[in-house]
């Protein structure tokens, strides 16, 4: 699975705890390995474009899309409530 980092995933990625971010990249590492990994919770948010995987429970949420030829953006990492504001 190849995956593209956008500019706005690499801004909010700096501002997540040192935790956080290695459990963002731990989810990456199995997203990348199997995106359909049970664990990760890949889904499509309603009405959008965009997915989301899950690298914590429930908190936070990993947003991507899909772009030419089967790769993935990372757009941005955050809230899930604030994700569902922004992309739901």
């Amino acid at each position: 699975m190849d995956v593209v980092v956008s500019p706005r995933f690499m801004r909010a990625y700096r501002r997540l705890t040192s935790d956080l971010r290695g459990r963002v990249d731990e989810a990456l590492r199995k997203f990348v390995r199997d995106p359909r990994h049970p664990g990760l919770h890949f889904e499509k948010l309603s009405g959008s474009d965009y997915r989301t995987i899950r690298p914590v429970k429930g908190a936070y949420r990993i947003v991507l899309r899909q772009i030419e030829g089967g790769k993935f953006e990372l757009v941005d990492v955050d809230t899930h409530k604030l994700v569902d504001s922004k992309y739901g």
